[in-house]
């Protein structure tokens, strides 16, 4: 049952808060009534007299007795130590001594609430690095004791940047300053306090390879590029090598010209290239050839020969193989035919007569993917389209005779790419007729 109680004035020791004890403000008082003290003047606030006790028994409030409020008086009578030396909080305290302890509102007077406003600043979203230099002492990172303080990075500095050892590397400064009896710190010291300063990099000038262009070449008929190449074939022991020199041309894969020698050399690349041109009628401005960067592919005869027959010479990028695709392709072919043997045990002959047979069957027999399976000498000698045309007439007669064998629709005419090139350009640029490598 709620009983109506009467408010006493705070003692002025309650409201003040000493260093030495701790004060428990009273609990606010529950209200039963929804709105008791509507109609009452009361005087409630910071520097009213009436405390809020007071001013809602004045209004005729009914209240709710609160429990016993604990201050540190009750709380030493129960012989339990308080203070700022005492190892018990005041709310442990109260509790030993079998009191209830009731939450309080905040203190609120005019000083510490302006303090609650302008005094706590929020917190920070993006606190400062512990590394950075402008950060406060509360938010960087204490740095170790065995740290070098910011005088012995600088002598360390202004070693590195003086005129005897600005060409040198920190490695061989440490060495040098040890021998002369002075340490500054650790080789590896001398490396971090560079770095802190974005100072480790390459001391020296470096060379800068160049941007080699890629080489794009277009054939639309035989004898426009020609690309050569040379390869190793095994001999009868180890350390002997027979080299194949082979000249093909891009767009009927028909190799033009070949040679067997015993070693690698300009001169005879100038010789078969010559021979070749004059063999196959070639006129001046008319061809361009194409080889990676080999001794003899660079050698000076060839260059003076390419100079004097008027012939467009092109290179491959260094150590980019997909640059001469068409010459890799036919040594594959070559070298994985069935009577390819792994060792010419019979020498040099051996090695020349496997090779008269190859190129003959090779140009006559070998149907070529890339180029809708027709042989490279059908190719070469303009046959492809009268081949191409017998072949659709063939499936036209098979597809009239059994249609429901083509589930696919009448067999449609294959053709052969007009344009072969070596590197095509992008996809829009591209025709749609046409065959390359990449």
């Amino acid at each position: 049952m709620a009983k109506s109680a009467t408010a006493t004035p705070a003692s002025p020791t309650r409201n003040a808060t000493a260093p030495s004890e701790v004060v428990l403000a009273p609990a606010p008082p529950v209200v039963d009534s929804p709105d008791p003290a509507a109609g009452a003047e009361v005087n409630v606030g910071p520097n009213s007299p009436d405390g809020p006790d007071h001013a809602t028994a004045a209004s005729g409030a009914v209240l709710t007795p609160t429990p016993p409020v604990v201050t540190t008086d009750n709380i030493a009578g129960a012989g339990v130590n308080v203070g700022p030396n005492s190892h018990e909080d005041p709310d442990h305290a109260a509790a030993a001594s079998g009191a209830v302890l009731t939450p309080a509102p905040p203190m609120v007077g005019p000083d510490n609430a302006a303090t609650s406003r302008t005094d706590v600043a929020p917190p920070d979203p993006s606190p400062a690095c512990p590394h950075d230099a402008t950060a406060s002492s509360e938010t960087r990172r204490p740095l170790h004791h065995r740290a070098l303080t910011t005088t012995e990075q600088q002598a360390i500095l202004d070693v590195l940047h003086c005129e005897r050892f600005i060409d040198r590397s920190p490695a061989e400064i440490f060495y040098t300053l040890l021998d002369e009896n002075i340490y500054l710190g650790s080789m590896r010291t001398f490396y971090r306090v560079l770095a802190m300063h974005n100072e480790v990099k390459e001391r020296r000038d470096q060379r800068r390879h160049p941007e080699y262009e890629k080489p794009e070449l277009l054939a639309t008929g035989p004898n426009q590029v020609w690309s050569w190449d040379i390869t190793k074939l095994l001999g009868p022991a180890k350390w002997i090598y027979y080299y194949l020199y082979t000249i093909l041309d891009i767009f009927s894969r028909y190799t033009v010209g070949w040679m067997l020698a015993q070693r690698e050399s300009g001169d005879l690349a100038k010789q078969l290239i010559e021979e070749t041109y004059e063999k196959h009628g070639i006129k001046p401005g008319q061809l361009t050839t194409h080889s990676d960067n080999g001794p003899a592919m660079t050698a000076k005869p060839v260059v003076s020969l390419h100079a004097r027959l008027d012939v467009a010479k092109s290179t491959s990028r260094p150590y980019v193989s997909n640059d001469n695709p068409f010459s890799e392709s036919q040594y594959k072919t070559l070298k994985y035919s069935p009577g390819f043997p792994r060792r010419f045990e019979g020498g040099y002959y051996e090695a020349l007569e496997f090779c008269t047979g190859f190129f003959p069957w090779y140009h006559k027999e070998h149907r070529h993917s890339g180029i809708a399976f027709l042989t490279p000498e059908m190719v070469h000698y303009g046959q492809a389209d009268q081949i191409l045309t017998q072949r659709h007439l063939r499936l036209l007669e098979a597809y009239r005779a059994n249609p429901e064998r083509f589930t696919h629709g009448p067999p449609k005419l294959a053709r052969l790419a007009r344009a072969v090139y070596i590197n095509p350009p992008t996809q829009k640029e591209a025709t749609p007729d046409t065959t390359g490598a990449n």
